[in-house]
């Protein structure tokens, strides 16, 4: 890792300490008076401010320089490849750097982006190229990815999200993101049941090993955090709209 890579980590993760601790509650006023999970209005001064400190500037003036249209051109190269281990990843990392400076320098333009890619990345079928079995989507990566990161766009955007849209995405949030998120923790607490984790015919050709013992590995290592953390905020955000949030 280079000085570079680890100040771009290290400044990545200082540009969110401005956030609120999780679970607090923003000032009442539309979908604001809800449950906030990673940021209360009253911080906005703070995190604008981390934005312009020596060790913080250099990073977010790379994702403000950062077209509104580059989401969407993501999304276009997404699209046509239908390659979820890189060109969807590209997606979800803009839809955050890109709903950080919508939440910093909020913009008419930046806004209709993100309210498109939101409504382009709800089309999709599904959010992971992970399967057990033949059919059934597990979300150790992509799926776990997109659902922390609409679930910020959603609290960056507030009441710009339509209710149509609001239930759309809670919907999908639940079935494409929560769900195989709940999938993979339990096959990693019951590895007995799995019927073979393995890569959905797309990107088979991607990796040439075997799965056969991940449900082991990866419980009890560093990427179960991901689906579970997914999960975790997921099952917020669902509470009172999903029956099976708590």
């Amino acid at each position: 890792m280079t000085r570079r890579d680890l100040l771009r980590i290290t400044g990545s993760s200082l540009l969110y300490t401005g956030l609120a601790p999780l679970m607090s509650f923003a000032a009442p006023g539309g979908k604001a008076a809800g449950r906030r999970l990673f940021f209360d209005p009253a911080d906005l001064p703070r995190i604008r401010s981390n934005t312009r400190t020596p060790l913080l500037q250099p990073l977010y003036a790379e994702w403000s320089a950062n077209p509104p249209s580059l989401l969407g051109e993501f999304l276009d190269t997404f699209e046509e490849s239908g390659n979820i281990v890189r060109d969807f990843l590209n997606v979800v990392r803009e839809l955050a750097r890109s709903s950080f400076v919508q939440l910093v320098e909020p913009t008419r333009a930046r806004e209709r982006s993100l309210l498109e890619g939101i409504e382009r990345i709800l089309a999709r079928p599904y959010w992971d190229y992970f399967r057990d079995g033949p059919d059934e989507v597990i979300g150790i990566q992509r799926a776990s990815f997109t659902t922390v990161r609409l679930l910020f766009v959603r609290e960056v955007l507030g009441d710009a999200i339509n209710p149509d849209l609001e239930k759309r995405l809670l919907a999908d949030i639940a079935e494409k993101g929560c769900l195989p998120c709940y999938r993979t923790i339990y096959d990693m607490e019951n590895p007995e049941t799995v019927r073979g984790w393995d890569f959905d015919p797309e990107h088979a050709g991607f990796y040439d090993i075997t799965m056969e013992r991940w449900p082991m590995i990866l419980g009890a290592n560093n990427l179960r955090a991901a689906p579970t953390g997914a999960l975790g905020l997921g099952a917020l955000a669902l509470q009172g709209h999903d029956s099976r949030a708590d």
